[in-house]
């Protein structure tokens, strides 16, 4: 056979070879990233949690979960998530096309689609989804449950994610990207007069010194008038308002502040709130409770407009 021809011949194998070989590669699927040691984690259950492999198949059973996920770059490996109506257009398009399928809402996981998406890691809040993410332990799921307890427990809950996806840099930049914003509108604020804050969802209902709120109106450079009361969640009455006579009413604008009929108008013609300062130099404000009540993506944009209420001298917006 003539020389060339053997060549050609020869390169027309090859080329052919690597194409197959192409081919079974791309079918094959995704291998996890074995861990030379294995990663072991309290979640925010307490839970004592071992990763061996970082997860190729996540599924998010919390909107905060999901959001995070697509922050530090990990979209690609998220296969279902709960619906939500405030997500970014990323994320609801990925919905939508289902590309990421849907397992429910918050309150109500359909345990049957998650467990039939084969997820190597599931990630959950705690409180109200502590018994679906106990279920899914009893299906012998590897479970991560995160608090999102405040300001610093979001920013822990970020870098906890990374560290058992092996995302710890984006990770930690992004909870740099949301300190350094944050630290950013302290600095502007640390200096001036706090105003006296009082937040309320409606039906005189409030926020304590443990709740996302509380944190979030002293960065912003407030003082909450229920900072001294223990726990997240508290009934006030008029006396008590009164009282404390704050300078600023914030109305947690949602569900709650819709179905308690709260708003500015309402709050005004309450009996002897005419006498509140606040109400005096028509300083009542709603703020969206997304921005101020979840420690989510958005915490920044919510400590940021209750800084503008207060402060709007040093933002530009008096």
């Amino acid at each position: 056979m003539n020389k060339k021809i053997i060549i050609v011949v020869i390169s027309i194998i090859a080329i052919i070879s690597v194409g197959i070989a192409g081919v079974l590669y791309l079918n094959q699927p995704p291998q996890s990233e074995e861990l030379e040691t294995p990663i072991t984690i309290q979640d925010g259950a307490g839970y004592t949690v071992t990763i061996s492999e970082y997860p190729e198949r996540i599924v998010s059973i919390a909107p905060s979960c999901t959001e995070i996920l697509f922050a530090i770059g990990l979209e690609d490996k998220i296969v279902g998530a709960p619906i939500y109506d405030h997500y970014s257009a990323e994320i609801q398009d990925a919905l939508d096309s289902g590309e990421i399928t849907s397992v429910g809402d918050f309150q109500t996981i359909s345990i049957e689609t998650v467990v039939s998406l084969d997820p190597d890691l599931i990630l959950s809040k705690g409180g109200f989804q502590l018994s679906t993410a106990n279920r899914f332990i009893e299906l012998e799921k590897t479970v991560v449950v995160l608090t999102h307890s405040g300001f610093t427990g979001y920013l822990d809950d970020i870098s906890l994610i990374g560290q058992v996806t092996g995302q710890d840099d984006e990770a930690a930049e992004f909870v740099a990207e949301i300190e350094g914003e944050a630290q950013m509108i302290e600095d502007k604020t640390k200096d001036l007069v706090k105003p006296k804050v009082y937040v309320e969802y409606g039906a005189m209902n409030s926020y304590g010194a443990e709740s996302v709120v509380n944190e979030l109106i002293t960065k912003a450079g407030g003082t909450n008038v229920f900072a001294d009361f223990d726990g997240q969640y508290l009934t006030t009455s008029t006396e008590e308002i009164l009282n404390e006579n704050p300078d600023i009413i914030i109305i947690s604008s949602g569900v709650m502040s819709s179905y308690y009929g709260c708003t500015p108008d309402e709050i005004k013609s309450r009996e002897s709130w005419d006498l509140l300062s606040a109400v005096i130099n028509d300083e009542i404000y709603e703020v969206d409770e997304n921005l101020i009540t979840v420690a989510g993506p958005d915490i920044v944009d919510g400590i940021k407009e209750l800084a503008q209420i207060f402060h709007p001298e040093a933002f530009n917006t008096s």
